[in-house]
């Protein structure tokens, strides 16, 4: 059910929103409402990057501004989980022998190749509209209703 009214929130804030501001304009009673909007993400099936960057939206941040918003409230808490789970492999916390090398260039592909997409979306939103993700979160609860159906 998430997915589909997450689907609706994410269209409605891409007509709606007036997309003409950018992150310098945003106030902070703005940001305050994205934070709270982005806990709505607690709710599963719901998506924080999707429900702050429609916050954005129904703001006027521009597509490329709200999802910017979005990553860059996004990077404290990635950091801080990886320092903590980072923090606990040195510690020896886990019980599970760490192979350093392997490990390493695991996060450093995931952290270029995260950069690489994030780039792309930026990119992408300049001169599109929302409306693939809207389709995605319909065709995956249409998957998903399918297959919990032919249980």
């Amino acid at each position: 059910m998430a997915l589909v009214v997450g689907a609706g929130i994410i269209w409605v804030a891409d007509r709606w929103g007036s997309k003409t501001l950018e992150i310098e304009r945003l106030t902070f009673p703005g940001a305050l409402g994205i934070g709270v909007a982005q806990a709505i993400a607690l709710i599963p099936g719901v998506s924080r990057s999707g429900i702050s960057i429609s916050a954005g939206l129904f703001l006027g941040l521009t597509r490329e501004a709200a999802a910017r918003y979005s990553f860059l409230m996004s990077a404290p808490i990635i950091a801080g989980t990886g320092a903590y789970e980072t923090r606990k492999l040195i510690a020896g916390e886990t019980g599970v022998p760490v192979e350093w090398a392997p490990l390493v260039v695991g996060m450093l592909a995931a952290f270029l190749t995260g950069l690489v997409a994030i780039g792309f979306l930026l990119r992408w939103l300049r001169t599109h509209r929302m409306t693939i993700f809207v389709v995605y979160r319909l065709v995956l609860a249409a998957i998903i209703v399918v297959a919990a159906l032919s249980r």
